[in-house]
């Protein structure tokens, strides 16, 4: 578990995230395998909505910003 619940996800994706809105991209796309629920609700809290799923089972999400 090492590093697990010490927020470094939260903090990594806010970092990465900050960086995309302000280079002014639109959008943003991930894939996360179902059983991974600490990612998806991370996710989802981030904006990050399902937009349906991969040949190998996994969750394709995305981020869209206004530009």
């Amino acid at each position: 578990k090492g590093n697990r619940g010490k927020g470094l996800g939260k903090w990594f994706l806010d970092h990465i995230l900050e960086k995309i809105h302000t280079d002014d991209l639109a959008l943003v796309t991930l894939r996360v395998l179902p059983k991974n629920e600490v990612a998806i609700k991370l996710y989802e809290s981030r904006g990050f909505l399902f937009t349906g799923k991969t040949h190998s089972g996994s969750l394709n999400m995305e981020k869209r910003y206004k530009v």
